[in-house]
């Protein structure tokens, strides 16, 4: 593939990324609502429902890396998108014929998490066999930007969708994004697409373990997002809840605070580009984690100032620095793995923080009831804080890079 090839095919990712992530945001929002207004389903039945597909991702992970390391990696992205799609339209469907269920819908739980941890660990491994140097920076940016797009026109877009069509077939929206989003990777050629090797799924499995126990930067990459998802889970649970009950805020103050943090989602992934550039990825993972946690310190502070304002700059600054820290850490963890291991190394990565946010919203939901939800917030900003360690730690940021083959 010529460079000019790879960089159209990175475009390309680009925009079904930001595509999908608009669908996936959208069914994010319909979801719940589907379960609640058509099947009466209870507030711990929505929950076990999010539940379920986290879980789900996490339970795959580590085969879908297996799977897509010896698999053509744009045909395992276009099989993901549309086997996405088709589980998605499956609730519109039965809404139609008068035969969706609570069942059913865990169901399309599952096969949602499945079919989207196969879309995310695919383009992760393409991307750094497609671009390198500092086109692999550009193009994680771009990945992100377009993620965060999506994330911020989708949730605004499903509430217009569902009251005009109903829960129910709003999904339609985002089983149309992923099939489009395919259609615009069908042309998509992987590179290196014969990559098979010998090992059982055990041993293959086990080889992208070792190479994240291995690596010092990695493992403590893993180390540190799992810790800062346990402290995002606890955070998260009861950020709602406190800001409704303990600070009085409205539903649509709160849509406006979330609006402005999906503006520093996108501002952030403008500028990761020239943070690592003028950084480094490693100063800037540290100083963009370091950011977002003390981030978490302003939700508690809402309750002394003004609670809107207090709580529109948390959103912006979390927004702005975690795209900024997640785009360093994808580049630093693609250029650390060999082209025949990123499908696995990304998912044992990934398989920590899938874990870590199910953990803290336990963890919250446990210490809300003796220490209220500031207290537990409190809790979690201290938990944020030990993410940091890995980071702060000498060794980060002098770690040399490895010259993996490939």
């Amino acid at each position: 593939m010529s460079p000019g090839g790879r960089l159209g095919a990175v475009r390309n990712l680009v925009v079904a990324n930001g595509v999908t992530s608009f669908g996936a945001s959208v069914t994010e929002f319909a979801l719940p609502l589907v379960a609640l207004t058509l099947l009466d389903a209870s507030a711990s039945t929505v929950a076990l429902l999010y539940a379920t597909s986290l879980a789900s991702q996490a339970l795959v992970s580590l085969p879908v890396g297996v799977w897509v390391d010896r698999a053509d990696r744009a045909r395992a992205a276009v099989f993901g998108l549309l086997a996405g799609g088709l589980v998605v339209l499956a609730v519109p469907a039965l809404t139609a014929g008068g035969l969706l269920t609570t069942g059913w819908l865990f169901a399309v739980a599952v096969g949602v998490g499945v079919t989207s941890t196969v879309v995310q660990v695919a383009a992760q491994a393409l991307v750094p066999a497609l671009v390198g140097g500092q086109q692999l920076l550009s193009a994680n940016a771009g990945l992100t930007f377009g993620r965060s797009l999506g994330t911020m026109v989708g949730p605004g877009a499903g509430g217009i969708v569902v009251g005009w069509i109903g829960a129910g077939f709003a999904l339609l929206v985002d089983g149309v994004s992923q099939l489009l989003a395919a259609l615009l990777l069908v042309r998509l050629r992987d590179p290196a697409p014969d990559r098979r090797a010998s090992d059982r799924p055990r041993r293959a499995a086990w080889l992208g373990v070792q190479v994240v126990l291995a690596d010092p930067l990695l493992r403590r990459i893993l180390v540190g997002t799992t810790v800062f998802n346990v402290s995002g889970g606890l955070i998260g649970s009861l950020y709602f809840p406190y800001a409704y009950q303990d600070l009085g805020l409205s539903p649509i103050a709160l849509g406006i605070a979330a609006m402005v943090g999906n503006v520093g989602l996108l501002a952030g992934s403008a500028l990761a580009p020239r943070v690592v550039r003028r950084l480094g990825l490693t100063r800037a993972a540290t100083l963009s984690d370091t950011i977002a946690v003390a981030s978490f310190g302003l939700i508690l502070s809402a309750s002394l100032l003004s609670p809107l304002v207090v709580l529109a700059v948390y959103e912006f600054l979390f927004g702005l620095s975690i795209s900024v820290f997640r785009v360093s850490v994808a580049t630093l963890r693609q250029e650390r793995t060999p082209d025949v291991l990123q499908g696995r190394v990304f998912s044992t990565v990934l398989l920590g923080p899938m874990f870590g946010a199910p953990v803290g919203a336990v963890l919250g939901a446990v210490l809300a009831g003796p220490l209220g939800a500031p207290g537990a917030i409190a809790v979690g900003l201290v938990v944020g804080v030990l993410s940091l360690t890995p980071y702060w730690l000498p060794g980060w940021r002098t770690e040399p890079t490895p010259d993996p083959v490939r």
